[in-house]
């Protein structure tokens, strides 16, 4: 019993000081980040969190663009320069995400857009607004535009997610309960940054395990996330362009023909928000357009902004 006692004591002590030496490294890894990788904009104050705001640029309508899933504001670096030259435009991280903080509310669409709308307003940036949303944020550029309509000039959904997605692949989505606790059980001492989750592209999270803690937490909502989107009506004639990618491409490497087929089905279904809307498929490129061709969703983006400037002279 005395030996068994001992050993489990040894145990004890070494995974306190396993924990130890990864919460130091992780903050370590953190604090080298972040100086190396400086934030570009500003932190805006929501009442116990701040979200990270860049916006550059001048005039209306004030372009603002909304990252996908695993990214940053950094993902819109090739977009941004360009369209500073002819309106305002802002990028931001939501919460937990690049330098912003952690939202104390739940992550759904809904509470996404409003926590984008009340940042906005609270650092100056006034509408009209031209949401871009790449990815998951298609869900949530798509509620914005519903909630804040009477702000809205136009609507952009690159590469857009489908609110039917969690329905038609639910194996897309598994729910590994027992391995996503443990990840935010433990993020912070490490493990994300050893297993290079959330940490893919430099400087994008300087927080890694903040991330991957953030990350865990909007899985868990996506279900209401995707109903909340699937229940906004039409958009009456505001302007819309949906923008794929090459259906030659793919999406990526691990989706099938069929899922190829039913992906181009839905960006069609997206064009059906609106009665003033157009399609526009990027060849030659897959799900990452804003890096691969950003030319091409800055050249959309334009033309909706000249079309809002010449219907409001």
């Amino acid at each position: 019993m005395h030996k068994l006692r001992v050993s489990l004591i040894a145990i004890c002590v070494a995974l306190i000081l396993m924990a130890a030496v990864g919460f130091w490294y992780d903050r370590v890894a953190t604090a080298r980040d972040k100086a190396q990788h400086p934030m570009q904009g500003q932190l805006v104050d929501l009442g116990g969190f701040r979200l990270h705001l860049y916006c550059t640029g001048a005039g209306k309508p004030t372009v603002v663009l909304d990252a996908g899933a695993f990214e940053s504001l950094e993902q819109w670096s090739p977009v941004q320069p360009e369209v500073a030259k002819f309106t305002e435009v802002c990028s931001y991280d939501r919460a937990g995400v690049g330098w912003s903080d952690p939202s104390p509310r739940s992550q759904t669409s809904e509470e996404i857009a409003a926590e984008l709308h009340e940042a906005l307003r609270r650092a100056g940036v006034s509408g009209p607004y031209l949401p871009v949303g790449h990815s998951i944020a298609g869900l949530y550029a798509r509620v914005f535009a519903s909630h804040f309509r009477n702000e809205v000039a136009g609507l952009v959904l690159e590469d857009s997610v489908h609110p039917n997605e969690l329905k038609e692949f639910p194996t897309h989505f598994p729910r590994h309960r027992v391995l996503f606790s443990a990840l935010r059980l433990t993020a912070p001492f490490g493990t994300a940054r050893l297993l290079h989750l959330g940490c893919r592209q430099s400087g994008a999270h300087p927080d890694c395990s903040k991330f991957v803690v953030n990350l865990m937490r909007q899985i868990s909502v996506l279900p209401t996330s995707y109903t909340e989107a699937g229940e906004i009506g039409g958009l009456g004639m505001l302007p819309v362009t949906v923008i794929t990618h090459d259906p030659q491409i793919g999406l990526s490497k691990i989706r099938n023909e069929q899922e190829e087929k039913t992906w181009s089905r839905w960006q069609e279904d997206l064009t059906h928000l609106s009665s003033h809307s157009a399609l526009v498929v990027v060849s030659g490129v897959g799900h990452e357009i804003q890096t691969e061709k950003p030319k091409a969703v800055v050249s959309e983006i334009e033309q909706l902004v000249t079309e809002w400037r010449e219907k409001n002279r």
